[in-house]
């Protein structure tokens, strides 16, 4: 009996640890239960935050792309108008080109131009000199020949003086007033030269 009483006291006992282990268990669980509750409520709370901040940054998704679809059609826009700009620039710079290769071609022909009529004008000077020291040439030419007239016209006047009694002296004056008129001709001539 002692033994009945040993086994059924242990039996007893381990019943009792049984119901302690199960009872422990079950708070142990049944707090885990509640803390997993409060979790799932905690994560369904931040998953309908979520879900609502997702529905906000869909509508702010549509709205941006939206504007982006507005924005793509300012960009292609703008770029079309930059190749337009572009082609008038190159257009524009295609013809200052030609015209900038014009105008030094022009130029270089106005410089070579300049420098053919500075060389005329160098030249048309030199000819004036020359022809200012000719003219003076010819004026002290004609001087000495219409000084070189005055002494024959005097000396003409002397002989004509003397020799009015003589025939051949008169015949002597004739042959003189040709050569003296041949004389004066070349004086006249030199003048109009002048």
């Amino acid at each position: 009996m002692i033994l009945k009483q040993d086994f059924d006291l242990k039996l007893v006992i381990l019943v009792l640890i049984a119901i302690g282990a199960i009872v422990g268990l079950t708070l142990f669980y049944q707090s885990s239960a509640s803390l997993v509750v409060g979790k799932c409520e905690e994560i369904s709370d931040e998953l309908k935050e979520t879900t609502t901040n997702l529905t906000l940054t869909s509508a702010d998704l549509t709205v941006c792309m939206g504007d982006l679809g507005e924005l793509e059609e300012d960009v292609n826009e703008t770029k079309g108008l930059q190749e337009e700009v572009q082609e008038e620039f190159n257009e524009l710079f295609v013809e200052t080109e030609i015209e900038l290769e014009d105008t030094l071609t022009n130029l270089e022909d106005a410089e070579v131009r300049i420098d053919f009529l500075e060389d005329e004008v160098d030249d048309a000077e030199n000819n004036l000199e020359e022809c200012q020291i000719d003219k003076a040439d010819i004026q002290d030419t004609i001087d000495d020949y219409e000084d070189k007239a005055d002494s024959v016209n005097e000396k003409l006047s002397e002989l004509e003086d003397a020799l009015e009694d003589c025939t051949v002296v008169s015949c002597i004056g004739e042959v003189l007033d040709d050569e003296f008129g041949d004389l004066q001709d070349k004086v006249d001539e030199l003048k109009e030269l002048s």
